[in-house]
């Protein structure tokens, strides 16, 4: 993800930023929602090893990028995760289920 923002004054005098963190939040919040797809793309529901880097790649313009990996797995036992995570995951696959059923419906254009 990337994002744009200035980070300049607070550079100066070492402050952190509310709207510079909430915008690595935010990249970070996607990043594990785009991971958790693909997991479930790939039939797992779990991801191991889930590791999250940062990189400034806008030099002056202060554009930050937010990559994030990791290993799908397919676990036995997810309940060791916790309900609350095994609900999240139930819940993506639900809806990415519902989702390939709408996509094979196509709305015609009219003139």
């Amino acid at each position: 993800m990337f994002s744009e923002f200035t980070s300049t004054f607070t550079d100066m005098f070492g402050a952190q930023s509310k709207v510079y963190n909430e915008k690595i939040r935010a990249g970070e919040n996607m990043c594990q929602s785009i991971l958790r797809m693909e997991a479930l793309e790939l039939k797992g529901n779990a991801i191991l090893a889930a590791d999250i880097d940062y990189a400034e790649v806008g030099g002056a313009k202060g554009m930050l990028m937010v990559c994030m990996t990791g290993t799908a797995v397919i676990l036995r036992n997810p309940e060791i995760l916790g309900e609350k995570t095994v609900e999240s995951f139930k819940a993506l696959a639900e809806f990415k289920a519902r989702l390939k059923h709408l996509g094979q419906y196509r709305i015609a254009e009219t003139e």
